[in-house]
């Protein structure tokens, strides 16, 4: 699909994900990598624009995901797989293409229906230019910054798996933790302060990253939160909080 195709597509159909999940796995489908990222990256460029802008066609009524929530007796870490200074309108617009769009074409509780995530950034109006669908409730910026994006109450996916789901909080690292790199160490330190001062509750033996939870029988392996994580820089963490 052309740019601007993408564009009056997401302003005029209400069913929008159709069309962008068939483009989505057309995309996966190319073999020139230049040109499978240079689409992607065109994809989410309109995207981000569309949810910035209000111009997107969200719904108003939701599925409640919500009312699966436990008890939280758990802690996943992420890494955003991004730049460090990836904004929250972009890890929005890419969990918005990622996995909204396959879960309102698969799931029979939302299927045929308008998106909505039913998730709005903390401290903000709920109207839809304040929609979030992020997959992380917090997230720690290299120089130590922690922002909490949504409500502990929310249901996000993010663990690659429901029980998981259901009862954990996420946090994410901003930055893609490859050949050798890790979150810094004052990152670290705040993280675990975050858990320690927040989240004392939760034993150190449900503190996982990502690549330790998925259902790898049907998602496959990560390496999230980071190649490093599991060998290097978990314990050190651990022994922080």
């Amino acid at each position: 699909m052309k740019s601007n195709e993408i564009t009056k597509l997401l302003s005029n159909d209400p069913l929008w994900y159709r069309a962008v999940y068939q483009e989505i796995e057309n995309i996966k489908a190319i073999k020139n990598n230049r040109k499978r990222r240079s689409l992607k990256h065109t994809l989410l460029k309109i995207t981000k624009r569309a949810l910035k802008e209000g111009t997107i066609i969200l719904g108003n009524k939701w599925y409640n995901w919500d009312q699966h929530r436990l008890p939280i007796d758990t802690i996943v870490l992420h890494h955003t797989s991004s730049s460090p200074t990836i904004s929250l309108l972009e890890l929005s617009a890419v969990e918005l293409l990622n996995l909204y769009v396959k879960q309102y074409m698969t799931d029979e509780d939302v299927k045929d229906q308008k998106i909505f995530s039913g998730h709005y950034y903390l401290n903000k109006p709920e109207d839809k230019n304040a929609m979030t669908f992020t997959s992380y409730h917090y997230l720690i910026r290299p120089g130590g910054k922690v922002t909490k994006i949504v409500e502990d109450s929310a249901f996000l996916w993010h663990a690659g798996n429901l029980d998981i789901n259901k009862r954990s909080i996420a946090i994410a690292f901003a930055g893609k933790f490859i050949n050798g790199e890790k979150p810094s160490k004052i990152a670290l330190e705040v993280c675990a302060k975050l858990i320690k001062e927040t989240y004392g509750f939760i034993q150190k033996d449900r503190i996982f990253g990502h690549c330790e939870v998925i259902r790898k029988d049907i998602l496959g392996e990560t390496i999230c939160p980071g190649e490093s994580f599991i060998s290097n820089w978990k314990q050190r963490l651990l022994k922080l909080i």
